[in-house]
Formats: C-alpha cells, sequence, structure tokens
C-alpha cells in the first residue's frame, strides 16, 4: 500500500508542479509599450476584475470558516477525535484548488485578450487559454488526492477492526471511516457556498446587465457604461471557474472514498474473505486515480507544447482523447499487477480485467457524455441551427424550441450512464459500480482545464469588447 501512495504522490507533485509553472508564466508582466493604449486598458480592467474576485472570495469566506471550524469542533467532540481536522483538511484543499484557479484565470483572461488583440494565430491563443484552464484542471485532481494520501499516511493504511470516538461521548465508530467521509464532506461543503453563492451572483449580474443595457437601452454585449458589465465579468471568475472547480474536486474525493468504503463493505461481506484481496481492492482505486492523473499530465502538455490548428475544437479534443487513452491503457497495467494470482470474489467474472473493464465503461460514459453535450450546444450541429433558423420567429418560439431541446438532450447521457453502471456490475458486482464511476472521474484534471477554458475565453473577449465600446462611446461623445 505505501508503495502505491507514494508513486502517486510523486505524480500529485509534477501536476501541482505543471501547475504552478503555468501559474507563474500566465501571471508574470509584460511589457507595455507607450503605444498600446488598448492594451494598457485591457489590463487595467483585468486587475479590476481581479480585485472583484478578490473581495467576493473573502467576503464568503469570512462565513465559510466560521461553519468548517463549528462543524469540525463537532466531529471531534462527538463523534472522533480526529475527524475534525480532515473536515478542515478537505476544506482547506478544495478552497486551495479554487483560489489558485480563479486567481490564475483572472491573469489569464487579459493575457488572451492580449494575444488575441495583436492578431496572433487562433491556435497560439487557444493555447494560452488552455495554459491558463490547465492550472484549475491540476490543481483540483491533485489537491483532491494530496489529502486522500495524507489521511492514508497518517493512518497506516484501513482497518476495519479499529474503533475510536468523541472528546466528549464514547460513541464507538471506525476512525479511518470517519476520516475519509469527513474529508469528503469538508470538500463538499466548500463546493455548496462557492456553487451556489458564486451561482446566484453570476446569474443575477447576467442578467441584469442584459435586461438592462440591451433591452432597455439597447447597447451592444458588454458595454462598459453598464456597471453590471463589470460585475458579470467577476461571476465567471467566481462561479465558473471557483466553483466549478471545488465542485468538481467534491465529486472525484466522494467518488474515490466510496470505492475505499465498498472494498471494506465487499470484503466483510464476502463468505470467504481474503486480507490479500481486500488490500488489492484498497489499491486499484487509489492506482486509477494517479493513473489518470499522469494521463491528464501527458495530454495538457501535447495540447500546450505542440504547433496548434486554427480549430480550438479539435486541440481540447486531443487532450480529453490523450488522456482517456493513457488512463484506459494504464489501468489495465495496474488491474493486472493487483489483482493477478489471488483468490477473487465470485462477483469478478472477468478475473484480475473485472475491475479494470468496470473503469474502461466509467471512462467511454465520460468521453460520450462530452460528445452528446457537444453536439447539442455546438454551433456546427442541427440542433443549434435548428434553434437559430427558429429565432426569427420571435421570443416565444426560441423558448418553447430550446425547451424542447434542452429536455431532449438529457436522455441520451442517461442512457449512457445507465448501461455502463449496469454492465459494471454485471462484470464486477457493487464494486465495479464504485469503480466505473472513478474511472469517468478519472481524468477530470483534463475535463476542468477545458471548462475553465470557456470563461477565460469569455472574459477575454468580453475585457476586448469593453476597451473598444468604450472608444466608440468616446469618438461619439467627441464628434
Amino acid at each position: 500500500m505505501e508503495q502505491i501512495l507514494m508513486l502517486v504522490l510523486l505524480v500529485v507533485i509534477a501536476a501541482i508542479s505543471m501547475a504552478m509553472k503555468n501559474y507563474f508564466n500566465i501571471k508574470r508582466p509584460k511589457k507595455i509599450l507607450p503605444d498600446e493604449e488598448k492594451i494598457q486598458e485591457m489590463s487595467d480592467l483585468s486587475a479590476i476584475i481581479r480585485e472583484g474576485a478578490k473581495t467576493f472570495m473573502i467576503t464568503e469566506y469570512k462565513i465559510i470558516v466560521v461553519v468548517v471550524l463549528s462543524l469540525a469542533a463537532v466531529f471531534s467532540l462527538f463523534i472522533e477525535v480526529s475527524s475534525g481536522l480532515t473536515f478542515i483538511l478537505g476544506a482547506m484543499m478544495s478552497s486551495a484548488a479554487c483560489i489558485l484557479g480563479m486567481v490564475s484565470a483572472t491573469h489569464a483572461n487579459y493575457r488572451v485578450a492580449r494575444r488575441a488583440f495583436r492578431c496572433e494565430k487562433v491556435g497560439r491563443t487557444v493555447r494560452t487559454a488552455l495554459k491558463g484552464g490547465c492550472v484549475s484542471g491540476l490543481s483540483v485532481e491533485a489537491f483532491g488526492i494530496l489529502g486522500l494520501i495524507i489521511i492514508l499516511f497518517v493512518s497506516g493504511g484501513i482497518d476495519l477492526d479499529a474503533q475510536s470516538h468523541g472528546f466528549l461521548i464514547n460513541f464507538a465508530c471506525n476512525p479511518i471511516t470517519m476520516r475519509l467521509t469527513t474529508y469528503s464532506l469538508g470538500c463538499s461543503l466548500v463546493a455548496m457556498f462557492n456553487r451556489v453563492a458564486g451561482g446566484n451572483y453570476t446569474k443575477a449580474a447576467d442578467i441584469s446587465a442584459d435586461i438592462v443595457g440591451k433591452i432597455r437601452m439597447d447597447m451592444p454585449e458588454d458595454d462598459s457604461r453598464m456597471p453590471n458589465t463589470i460585475a458579470d465579468f467577476i461571476g465567471d471568475m467566481v462561479n465558473d471557474i471557483a466553483g466549478n472547480c471545488s465542485d468538481l474536486l467534491e465529486s472525484f474525493v466522494a467518488t474515490i472514498v466510496a470505492c475505499l468504503l465498498l472494498a471494506g463493505t465487499v470484503y466483510k461481506a464476502s463468505g470467504e474473505p481474503s486480507a490479500e484481496l481486500y488490500l488489492a481492492t484498497l489499491k486499484f482505486p487509489i492506482a486509477l486515480a494517479g493513473i489518470g492523473l499522469f494521463a491528464c499530465i501527458i495530454g495538457l502538455a501535447y495540447s500546450l507544447h505542440h504547433k496548434n490548428s486554427d480549430n480550438p475544437s479539435l486541440e481540447l479534443n486531443m487532450a480529453t482523447y490523450i488522456s482517456a487513452a493513457i488512463t484506459v491503457l494504464g489501468s489495465a497495467g495496474a488491474a493486472s499487477l493487483i489483482f493477478s494470482g489471488l483468490n477473487l470474489y465470485s462477483e469478478f467474472k472477468l478475473g484480475w480485467a473485472s475491475p479494470w473493464v468496470a473503469a474502461i465503461f466509467g471512462i467511454i460514459s465520460g468521453v460520450l457524455v462530452g460528445k452528446i453535450t457537444e453536439y447539442y450546444t455546438g454551433t456546427d450541429f442541427k440542433p443549434v441551427k435548428s434553434l437559430a433558423e427558429i429565432s426569427v420567429e420571435g421570443e416565444a418560439f426560441v423558448i418553447t424550441k430550446g425547451d424542447a431541446i434542452g429536455s431532449r438532450s438529457v436522455l441520451l447521457p442517461c442512457l449512457v450512464i445507465g448501461v455502463s453502471l449496469l454492465l459494471s456490475w454485471a462484470f464486477c458486482g457493487i464494486y465495479g459500480i464504485a469503480v466505473a464511476a472513478l474511472g469517468m472521474l478519472s481524468f477530470v484534471a483534463t475535463t476542468v482545464s477545458i471548462d475553465a477554458f470557456g470563461p477565460i475565453a469569455d472574459n477575454a473577449g468580453g475585457i476586448a469588447e469593453v476597451v473598444t465600446c468604450r472608444k466608440k462611446s468616446e469618438s461619439l461623445r467627441i464628434s
């Protein structure tokens, strides 16, 4: 177990190093020439967005800190003595990922706008936005795994027979179970605050800016004369970046914890328990998470360092495909090394390959859900084109048709996930279902990097639009 943890820890260190390298590369100031007035305005506007996002996070964390410390005290006093510390650790890891990702994005939006303004190639502009996004993605997966490794190292593994209790109440419980679940709960608490608070903030700012600016005042998109426009930019950072980072980190951590706890459940319920097999079922989820993170490092490094084309969708999809393919191959080797030669559970229909096959179902599901989403939201496909064609008929038709397309779009993802879970259960039992879920999230670093690419590029376009609108309004005022 210690060897697996050490190898995964090395991958985590490599991922954090790559994230920090990109962060400092984006943050490093570049000289602005005296005749580059618009670029200076972009830099100033980016600084305003960064300061606004920082103010939002400080205000939010004044509440989060109080809630986290209060709940940590309850856990340690009444449930398990160390569970309060693991709860705080989960909150810290989630906070570190979302704050680092958000700060990086507020620097990257200016970098993207600057590069695009200088009329450089689309491929290099895409690379800059993805570089900012990969700070978020790598931080999410690396910090999530890092907290689990710390807990497992300190606890000395997972002992199902150990007993512990709180400082004040002798409520007998398994200490490692409580440490893992409270760590996951700490991540979930921060995700709830960032997602709900950030989501409400950004939608309030976005909708109010559109209503007043576009509908009432007939202003163009992202006109700087609307104060809500700046608030909208800030909302993209605190929700689409910080909220998304903590949300997916929580999902990733909860899935690994579920795999570890289900391994113990299957071991206890087995008629012929084997300590070696139990240890193997603990090793595989950790190995799968580490392999997925390593695959994301390779996939993102390829997209960042090879010569980019002018097709952004192709570049982003390549990062996903490379990450998924390496995860499939790596998890096959891990399953063979971990499960070969053991007396397996009767639910493992394919022998040592059963957990690997379950992981493949999850990986394929993750890729397919992304492709289905791209089909229903991409401008090159029928759903969006049909909605655009009917928009000339009026707002009511857009709302009705859009609602129909949105409702229809959830069917195929639900079917894909449902079939994946059924097949995973058929070949590997309930443990296979947990592994399939982890397989879907095993390359979450690439997924989050691509997700963060969106608001960074969107903000960059908004910053350029603000500067352009400001110049137009000044020209009109002078004339």
